[in-house]
């Protein structure tokens, strides 16, 4: 199983742009999280929807929540962020909208979702934002920024395939859609042209839930919008493939048709972070990487497997997992930052009898989110609290990174053992 990341300004944006994407990920058994960087409280509000004393921020989270069930998403964060308005308001530019905020403060709070989630794929928007939004532009460079920073292995842009579209318009009247010629788009400033596009997803299989999950945003997406009011044909021409632009892909090489490989593909493999910005990002970015290893090998596991051992010493994976979070929570939390855990390193991997796959996995996670929380931005050489033999921030991480790697190879060859399964 893989973990993608979709990176959006407002709510209703996923279910446009990347929704079947999304729910397709989810049915193959993918991870798929959601990461919106406003609540898009400057939406349009038709008259009389808000109910006396709604605000349209906590319509438009409630819609979310919808839409998000019924793509399968796993995680939403948000990273609160004001919404900016269309291009040229004064909303534009007032403290504390998204396309004023510092573009390196954004992608540290981006990055360290991408790192917690151990995220294989991040999708952000074309470097135009898709139709020119001061927030969709902003969402391209902090995306990729972000990127930069996890090391994640795989950034798409989600765009729009301007060519499929002007040949669209071209043929409105086959599909009984009445267009006016003044109300076309301008689509030199749509999308980009289709030799652009590296990725395309073909989601007609998943239509019924992004028109589902569409019709959720009823505050910006009424049944008799444009977007849902046109005959099934047009829909599923309009709506029924995904485009994305790979970041480094050679234009007009192969198409690539997934995000992510078939859970249980023989010899499925995660890809190493490149280098990043510096010696402690890139190690970050390895412990990332590192982590999700681990964290593949047991997700997808029944209790009785994650729990059982087919080796003499009685190790097994969800025992693993449940050390390394100690791990972390000791170097990080208790030596280097030098808060009173009580966190005890058990080198025996045991479980206690209420431990299942989530509890220990979120267990995990949240010692992972913690760490970077704590060690994001701090210098190498900067000594650890509860200090013994003059060991800085360096030493934890070297220390992290060959422990986690130890053990996600031990998680290989248990893993491998139990059910012959292979692949990082």
């Amino acid at each position: 199983m893989g973990t993608a990341v979709f990176f959006h300004a407002h709510p209703d944006d996923e279910s446009i742009a990347t929704g079947g994407t999304m729910a397709k990920l989810a049915d193959e058994g993918h991870r798929v999280v959601l990461v919106t960087a406003t609540a898009g409280e400057l939406g349009e509000v038709p008259e009389g929807l808000l109910a006396p004393g709604e605000n349209l921020a906590t319509r438009r989270a409630a819609e979310l929540a919808e839409a998000c069930r019924i793509l399968g998403v796993a995680r939403h964060v948000s990273l609160g962020f004001g919404d900016s308005g269309m291009a040229g308001e004064s909303s534009n530019d007032r403290p504390g909208s998204f396309w004023r905020t510092d573009v390196e403060e954004a992608a540290t709070a981006l990055a360290m979702v991408l790192r917690e989630e151990a995220a294989d794929v991040v999708s952000a928007y074309d470097e135009h934002g898709g139709y020119g939004h001061p927030d969709h532009i902003q969402v391209h460079r902090v995306g990729l920024r972000a990127a930069e920073l996890a090391g994640t292995p795989r950034v798409v842009m989600a765009t729009i395939n301007r060519t499929h579209f002007q040949e669209l318009s071209a043929r409105a009247a086959e599909f009984g859609v009445a267009v006016d010629d003044e109300e076309l788009p301008d689509f030199e400033g749509l999308g980009l042209p289709a030799e652009r596009i590296t990725t395309t997803i073909d989601v007609h299989a998943q239509l019924e839930k992004k028109r589902r999950a569409m019709a959720a945003h009823a505050s910006q997406i009424s049944e008799t919008s444009f977007f849902l009011s046109v005959p099934d044909e047009a829909f599923a021409a309009m709506w029924g493939t995904e485009w994305f632009v790979e970041v480094g892909a050679a234009p007009r090489g192969p198409m690539r048709t997934t995000l992510l490989p078939a859970v249980g593909d023989a010899g499925q493999d995660h890809n190493t972070p490149s280098l990043v910005a510096g010696p402690g990002e890139t190690m970050l970015a390895f412990l990332a990487y590192l982590r999700g290893s681990v964290q593949r090998k047991v997700e997808d596991l029944s209790e009785e497997d994650a729990r059982s051992s087919p080796l003499p010493t009685g190790t097994s994976l969800l025992g693993l997992v449940k050390h390394l979070a100690a791990v972390e929570t000791y170097w990080v939390e208790r030596r280097f930052a030098g808060f009173d855990t009580e966190t005890v390193i058990d080198d025996g991997f045991a479980l206690a009898p209420g431990d299942t796959v989530s509890s220990v996995l979120d267990e995990y996670r949240r010692a992972a989110r913690r760490s970077d929380e704590l060690l994001a931005g701090v210098p190498l050489e900067t000594p650890l609290s509860r200090d013994r033999h003059g060991q800085t921030l360096t030493w934890v991480l070297v220390h992290l990174v060959e422990e986690t790697a130890r053990h996600a190879g031990h998680a290989d060859i248990v893993r491998e053992l139990l059910d012959g399964a292979a692949g990082r």
